[in-house]
């Protein structure tokens, strides 16, 4: 399955994505930002704070989850440095509310013991594989973690299971200079089907468009179309243009 991107971030469902802060409020300011948009895009979202006190986290996250959604929110916060004995809960709210994407803010205050960050890193494949959820780790690790390698005195062995390892910094610049719309991460065969198909509808819609003359060379002329989603008789979601 080929990546999708929110705020510069490639993330897919059945991987894991390590993001890398400069600081704690970096951290948190930005994985309220990639939470807010997963769950603006669509995606059953939820949102960890296991580095920073709840107040702060609360400042950071923007807006209460009373907001109206599309797709479930749901934020914790987990201060115990045992994040592994919450995993009933995590069970049930992916379960429960449909969650697709999990983000851990704070990956260094997760584990108390060696011991509890080993069951939890065999805990997050366990949730890639049967949950088949997209998880992004957030992490103040100064070290210089390589994909597929493990980083002593760093991340340890997260990096050997990681699809990507990004900077947040980066993503801010990159955002910046060439903002991605809003991407949805393709959770099923089937609804990958109701994608391309919702694709193929735009394209022909845009190829049977009478009375717009080609742009003539050294002018702009911009055609808007406007396209939106709706439910079908499955529960899945197409795209359609009017």
């Amino acid at each position: 399955m080929k990546n999708s991107y929110l705020n510069n971030v490639p993330i897919t469902h059945g991987e894991v994505t390590v993001v890398i802060s400069s600081d704690a409020e970096s951290l948190l300011k930005h994985s309220c930002k990639l939470a807010n948009s997963a769950s603006d895009a669509g995606l059953g979202t939820l949102l960890i704070n296991c580095g920073m006190s709840e107040r702060r986290f609360r400042e950071h996250l923007g807006y209460p989850e009373t907001k109206k959604r599309a797709m479930p929110f749901i934020s914790r916060t987990s201060h115990k440095g045992d994040l592994i004995g919450e995993r009933v809960g995590i069970d049930q709210c992916i379960e429960e509310a449909g969650i697709r994407v999990v983000i851990i803010s704070g990956w260094e205050w997760t584990s108390s013991s060696y011991r509890r960050k080993e069951r939890l890193l065999f805990y997050l494949r366990e949730i890639m594989e049967e949950k088949n959820v997209a998880v992004i780790i957030y992490s103040l690790t100064t070290t210089k973690p390589v994909v597929g390698k493990v980083d002593r005195a760093g991340l340890g062995k997260l990096p050997t299971i990681a699809m990507a390892i990004v900077f947040d910094a980066m993503s801010e610049t990159l955002e910046s200079a060439a903002p991605k719309p809003p991407a949805l991460v393709i959770p099923s065969v089937d609804f990958m089907r109701a994608a391309e198909e919702g694709a193929q509808l735009l394209v022909s819609k845009i190829n049977n468009l009478q009375g717009i003359k080609s742009p003539i060379p050294g002018e702009r002329k911009n055609v808007k179309l406007k396209c939106k989603t709706k439910k079908i008789g499955d529960g899945k979601l197409r795209a359609i243009t009017q």
